[in-house]
């Protein structure tokens, strides 16, 4: 749920215009596309160049007029940069990014008490440093901190146990989900990013509290951009997780990518990840380890933005486990369905997902052969502490 990069936000940006003639229109995306990349990318000529451009074919827009006034601050020709904001902030006065990077601006012009009536107050007084720019500090240095809270139904909330006795009938209940995701990449080039992330989650069932799941992760992961368009992704986790208080469950998770993005705004990607899964027996699950072992899941994603500040996410993937006991290995597919809306600073969203996994042995204390079919139904609001911004992000 949802880390924004350049390249999507010229993909929101796109998503959000208005229809244009065929080539018009091709011309306009091509240049805010290359522009708010090349922005990313320091490259702040190149940037004004594409973005001027963009201007050419459509004057007065916006997100145009942000991106190329970020690129001329970040140039430090700060009274361009300043009329240009201006512009973008006469046409959305309520935008906060637009605020921010305008206060900036007026700090590194001298002029902090117009500053502070522009910027919001958490961001107003926020000092300059030598490599940063305001109120872009944070996001310059590419530290991102995120809120996530919701609820969420489940029709399988016994996280597998190994238990067979449990009473399958009360095996569904609604939880309550937070999550908290830090993420520092330490280390942007001009093509390629590494970053290291945290994330502590709680899931509270109403009912199943054997089940209640607390998790810690922490990982490390590297992008690299062949394009504007086309980007590779390796990333590493590690999970430990907790039921009740009892160690439940230790995972080390590898995963790689490659993600594109077509001019209509539209993404696709596809993932192959690998876990290294290991339980531990606590009194709830006595002989949870016969499921430690490895799991293969290979995902397609096809991502589209019907309208501004909007996207819908289809998701389908075929799992493969294979662990110490046969009677634990499984496969099969899952399919997941995102909605996610973005405004006024939170994010919403609403997901349903569906899997159907087939075990291949039968448990000695079960009387025939699993077959999970599981349904989620989730809905929460996503809380970004810091913002990310055009110029600071990868």
């Amino acid at each position: 749920m949802r880390k924004k990069t350049a390249v999507l936000l010229a993909a929101g940006v796109i998503a959000s215009s208005p229809a244009m003639a065929g080539d018009k229109q091709k011309r306009f995306e091509i240049a805010i596309t290359h522009g708010i990349y090349a922005v990313d990318q320091g490259r702040y000529s190149e940037a004004a160049e594409w973005l001027e451009k963009a201007l050419a074919v459509k004057p007065g827009n916006s997100d145009a007029l942000l991106a190329l006034g970020i690129a001329k601050s970040r140039a430090g020709l700060y009274r361009e940069a300043e009329g240009l904001l201006r512009r973008a902030l006469a046409r959305r006065p309520h935008d906060q990014q637009t605020r921010e990077e305008l206060a900036a601006v007026l700090n590194r012009l001298g002029r902090t008490e117009e500053a502070a009536g522009i910027a919001p107050a958490e961001t107003a007084s926020a000092p300059a440093g030598e490599d940063s720019l305001g109120a872009g500090a944070t996001a310059r240095r590419g530290i991102t901190v995120d809120l996530l809270a919701g609820v969420q139904y489940d029709t399988n909330t016994v996280l597998e146990p190994s238990n067979p006795s449990y009473d399958w009938e009360d095996k569904s209940d609604w939880r309550a989900v937070a999550a908290l995701d830090a993420e520092w990449r330490f280390y942007r080039g001009d093509a390629a990013t590494l970053a290291v992330g945290y994330r502590i989650y709680h899931g509270a069932n109403e009912h199943n509290h054997d089940f209640d799941l607390t998790l810690n992760r922490l990982g490390l992961s590297g992008e690299y951009r062949f394009n504007p368009a086309v980007s590779a992704k390796l990333s590493y986790a590690f999970d430990h997780s907790m039921a009740r208080g009892d160690t439940y469950g230790r995972n080390h998770t590898i995963t790689l990518g490659l993600k594109g993005k077509g001019q209509d705004g539209a993404e696709a990607s596809v993932y192959w990840t690998h876990e290294f899964r290991e339980f531990e027996n606590t009194p709830t699950f006595p002989v949870n380890d016969h499921r430690n072992g490895g799991r293969d899941t290979i995902e397609l994603t096809r991502k589209t933005a019907p309208r501004h500040g909007t996207s819908l996410t289809l998701s389908l993937a075929y799992i493969r486990d294979n662990t110490d006991r046969s009677w634990w290995d499984s496969r099969g597919p899952r399919i997941t369905l995102a909605a996610e809306y973005n405004g006024g600073g939170f994010s919403g969203f609403l997901q349903g997902q569906y899997s159907d996994l087939r075990y291949s042995g039968e448990d000695p204390a079960a009387a025939e052969k699993r077959h999970d079919k599981v349904q989620k139904y989730s809905c929460g609001l996503l809380w970004p502490f810091s913002r990310r911004y055009a110029a600071g992000s990868s």
